[in-house]
């Protein structure tokens, strides 16, 4: 949640003037932790009321996975969910109850749709993440969702210090550090690949941008806003060093989206190369495939 509201949060940069500044405000932030189902509703009830018509409502859920094994219920969007609230009564002891309990108190895919007769972005960093790429706007409003990869390389402990998908979305230089266990670069090294990670996410908003296909139609709108923007192009840099990592092998590992973002865009191999650059500069191109020994996604 931290590094969420790090990135939806400006910071001017030494080369912007006042007017640059003024022009770029940080979005209204409302923080839930471990909320229980009726009180997510509740307040994003309340944003949708207020939110003005060409706002967008961002939402960020981070949880464990529900997972329940009945057919229907998954066939339905009702399977599995993210679990929101750990705060069962002690009374109940039976297996039974706390199963109840617990099922009642998750967030799952339709839950969400009410919320999409306003434009909305989400972002789901959970074992239960693709549980949503069901979701649909049934009210003709844009919508995107992000959705973090369903297994992980990542040594470190996501209930301690976050996932790895949510740092990538904050900084892709730190995501790559942790990655690969990094611990310290040098300032100049740093200096360069934030420039270069800079330079790589203009391009690939502008590689998005030239499609013309319907679904990237959505995405268009988004990167209309400094923080949506920023966001698209790291998901994009994560999936692309994800599928480059050589521990990082096959689709669970990656992140997925919906709409899905074009193949033109993810394989760009321009764009591939740019950032196997910029791992070079950081000494860790041993851990990453070349592009020629690289086979087509499927």
């Amino acid at each position: 949640m931290y590094r969420m509201v790090q990135l939806l949060q400006h910071q001017p940069s030494s080369k912007e003037n006042k007017d640059e500044c003024a022009s770029v405000k940080s979005p209204y932030k409302y923080l839930l932790y471990k909320p229980s189902v009726e009180t997510i509703f509740m307040v994003l009830s309340a944003i949708s009321k207020d939110l003005l018509h060409s706002a967008i409502l961002l939402v960020y859920i981070s949880g464990d996975l529900h997972q329940d094994n009945n057919e229907k219920k998954n066939r339905d969007c009702y399977g599995n969910g993210i679990r929101t609230f750990d705060g069962g009564s002690q009374a109940e002891t039976s297996k039974r109850k706390i199963k109840l309990a617990a099922s009642s108190q998750c967030l799952y895919t339709d839950d969400l749709v009410p919320f999409t007769r306003k434009p909305l972005f989400i972002i789901i960093d959970s074992e239960a993440s693709t549980s949503f790429a069901c979701l649909r706007s049934m009210f003709n409003k844009p919508l995107v969702c992000l959705m973090s990869p369903l297994k992980t390389t990542d040594y470190i402990d996501r209930n301690k210090v976050g996932g790895l998908f949510t740092l990538f979305l904050l900084d892709p230089i730190l995501a790559i550090c942790r990655l690969c266990k990094v611990e310290r670069l040098s300032s100049e090294i740093w200096k360069l690949t934030k420039t270069t990670i800079s330079k790589i996410s203009d391009s690939i908003i502008e590689e998005l941008l030239q499609e013309t296909r319907t679904t990237t139609l959505v995405f268009e709108e988004f990167t209309k806003d400094v923080f949506l923007r920023r966001i698209i192009s790291h998901f994009i840099i994560c999936w692309m060093m994800l599928r480059l990592n050589k521990l990082s092998q096959g689709s669970d590992f990656l992140p997925t989206s919906t709409p899905q973002i074009p193949f033109t865009v993810l394989e760009n191999k321009t764009l591939q190369r740019h950032l196997l650059e910029t791992v070079n500069e950081m000494c860790l191109l041993q851990q990453f495939y070349d592009l020629s020994d690289m086979k087509p996604y499927t």
